[in-house]
């Protein structure tokens, strides 16, 4: 798969984004974050932490953070997010 995850590892993820509570959705919609769970991609050595958040093009998102900053980025478009 492009996006680097198994198979099984992918069903999870869509999985955990499609059961977002309303709760969870009004945080992100009102520019938080959410953890979404641990995973681990094709070739990395440790799972890592993924967080759901708003993209203003895309709409709910998720991805890791990214560098010293810990910024989240669509993987569709590349907007940045600051994680919290």
């Amino acid at each position: 798969m492009s996006s680097g995850f198994s198979a099984s590892m992918f069903t999870k993820y869509w999985t955990a984004l499609d059961s977002l509570s309303r709760w969870e959705r009004l945080k992100i919609r009102l520019g938080g974050n959410v953890s979404i769970g641990f995973y681990i991609k094709t070739g990395w050595k440790a799972p890592i932490e993924f967080y759901a958040f708003w993209c203003p093009v895309h709409g709910i998102v998720a991805d890791y953070p990214h560098g010293y900053n810990e910024r989240l980025t669509c993987p569709k478009c590349s907007k940045n997010m600051r994680a919290s």
